[in-house]
């Protein structure tokens, strides 16, 4: 062999274990963090929508109220649900917080719309979106139980029709497009 082959030997040798060892050190910095969904406190008073009569704490009747649920951390970003309560009912939902990643993205408007016909927390989730899924659900069920203790009877079912069942409908997923199954994309989402 020449001192060449040598030399070129050795130097993608010495590339490829330091390579590898960073690889290394990469995946075992990634397996520390456990995907657990976490708690951020958030305000436990609700506040009355524009111009409404009362003050936090008091429930008027006619009057809605916006209550905003327990922040949940996903490994992609933060989950935030709030509702909006009128006469015991739920009349409409939002996402204050939403990861920044397509899945979650594009679930976003699936996943409110599921909790306004179920009228609570009683909802699918969204396939390829689980994580997002499970902390709006968590979220959600916090700011009914907020809205409990502060003296709203909420009443499950549709929010227009008061019907306490929700007739199933075919559950959406995330397009493959943005699950990562394609092997020309660089990025994966696995949300």
């Amino acid at each position: 062999m020449t001192p060449f082959k040598k030399n070129l030997q050795r130097f993608f040798i010495l590339f490829f274990s330091t390579l590898s060892v960073g690889i290394i050190i990469v995946g075992v910095n990634r397996a520390k963090k456990v995907p657990t969904l976490g708690e951020a406190p958030t305000p436990l008073t609700p506040t009355p929508d524009q111009g409404t009569a009362g003050t936090p704490g008091t429930m008027v009747a006619g009057t809605t109220v916006s209550i905003t649920g327990k922040t949940y951390q996903t490994p992609y970003g933060n989950v935030t649900a709030a509702i909006q309560v009128k006469d015991g009912k739920v009349v409409g939902v939002t996402m204050p917080q939403v990861p920044n990643s397509p899945p979650s993205i594009y679930a976003e408007s699936y996943l409110v719309d599921q909790a306004i016909k179920a009228g609570g927390a009683n909802i699918q989730g969204v396939s390829g979106a689980t994580y997002t899924s499970l902390a709006f659900k968590s979220s959600l069920e916090s700011a009914i139980a907020q809205a409990k203790t502060q003296g709203q009877t909420i009443t499950t079912g549709t929010a227009s029709t008061g019907s306490s069942a929700v007739a199933p409908g075919p559950k959406p997923s995330v397009p493959l497009q943005y699950r990562g199954d394609d092997d020309d994309e660089g990025e994966e989402w696995d949300d």
